[in-house]
């Protein structure tokens, strides 16, 4: 029953959005809190230094609090949280983009507020659009170069 229900793009689609405007919420009060998330779907820019990377488990907590909170913003077209941390022992400094649908729990102190049972289910239709976005802009790349004309129909 649970798995049919976790399936449902439906239900994903309403744990997505309590995820989305719980943290939006906290993010717009500055409220410190912490997000475990899904690290394999997790972007850093600049990327993190490979000991730093390996560092982090499957399974990570970000504290947002302080600076870092201050940092962060919510994208709603790309449907992720961003916010900038610094990492290791040299507090090496990145951004930190978090798809919503990789935030497993929403913690306040010890307590947790939220929990995404979908955030481990893949949404084939954020993933498309990614995968469209980048062919789109790798083709728009190739075909702005004027060698390249011969290849357009």
């Amino acid at each position: 029953m649970l798995s049919d229900l976790l399936k449902n793009e439906e239900f994903k689609d309403l744990l997505s959005g309590h995820t989305e405007e719980i943290t939006q919420f906290l993010v717009e009060n500055g409220m410190d809190f912490g997000i475990l998330c899904n690290l394999a779907e997790i972007e850093f820019n600049p990327e993190l230094p490979e000991e730093i990377g390996k560092s982090l488990k499957p399974l990570t907590l970000f504290i947002l609090s302080g600076y870092t909170l201050e940092t962060a913003y919510l994208d709603h077209e790309q449907e992720a949280l961003f916010f900038e941390a610094g990492f290791g022992e040299d507090n090496f400094g990145s951004v930190v983009s978090v798809p919503l649908d990789a935030i497993i729990q929403i913690a306040i102190d010890d307590t947790v507020i939220h929990i995404n049972l979908a955030a481990s289910i893949q949404k084939p239709k954020n993933k498309t659009k990614k995968a469209k976005a980048t062919i789109e802009k790798s083709m728009n790349a190739f075909l702005s170069n004027p060698e390249n004309e011969k290849f357009k129909k």
